[in-house]
């Protein structure tokens, strides 16, 4: 059993270790946790604490074939732990907030990935799978009209062609986490129309298919038939 443990390589400030953060500008302590409980029930493989010096919470987990896990949520710490991610900063100030997505290596050793995805507004993560060559999706929603997306994603404006933060939208990303830097987001877009969307859950089947749902207030939401096409093509 290994509770409470640090993970190599990352300084003890990036509280992946035995106590949650106390700084402002938060009025009680929030971090996310990432723990493995192993098949019995009885034991816990291992324990951490995930977070910087704001509120950070965990949304959703994935974990593949190997044991590694797929973390997502949403950070508003300027400090959050990044590690060889496409996105090294919080995109505004930290009273606003980003999305995260984060791998931790099978039994906690290592933190393998973690990145920021957002803009300057409010961006969210719900929902990640993992395919079977360990590639991450993940779904939530936004408000920022300068959220990263990628050159060929199915909406690349905020509220469809308006580009205006009136409403949130749904998102769609696409992470490879063996990959560093920038070229770690292979896809990334909008999912929505002109009034509020949000994605809530994602999962892949065994040829790649990407399934989402959530809901909308949109009534143009539904796409038209080369959009789906492109939607059911970008992740191959």
């Amino acid at each position: 059993m290994v509770p409470n443990g640090a993970i190599n390589g990352l300084p003890r400030a990036s509280h992946l270790s035995g106590s949650p953060d106390t700084n402002s500008p938060h009025f009680y302590p929030v971090d996310a946790f990432v723990a493995e409980i192993d098949a019995s029930g009885a034991n816990v493989v291992y324990s951490l604490y995930l977070g910087g010096n704001g509120v950070d919470v965990g949304d959703g987990i994935a974990v593949d074939a190997v044991g590694n896990a797929y973390v997502t949520g949403y950070t508003y710490s300027t400090n959050f732990p990044s590690f060889n991610g496409y996105q090294t900063a919080l995109g505004g100030t930290n009273k606003t907030v980003n999305a995260f997505a984060a791998r931790v290596a099978a039994g906690g050793t290592n933190l393998d990935y973690s990145s920021y995805l957002g803009g300057t507004n409010f961006d969210e993560a719900e929902g990640i799978a993992v395919d079977s060559s360990g590639f991450a999706y993940v779904t939530g929603f936004t408000s920022s009209t300068n959220f990263p997306t990628t050159p060929d994603a199915l909406r690349p404006l905020l509220n469809g062609a308006t580009n205006l933060n009136s409403a949130y939208d749904a998102f769609i990303a696409k992470f490879d986490m063996a990959t560093f830097g920038a070229a770690s987001l292979v896809y990334s877009s909008y999912l929505g129309g002109s009034n509020a969307d949000a994605g809530n859950r994602i999962t892949i089947d065994a040829q790649t298919n990407v399934y989402v749902t959530g809901y909308t207030y949109s009534l143009d939401f539904s796409q038209h038939d080369h959009q789906l096409a492109s939607f059911r093509a970008w992740h191959q």
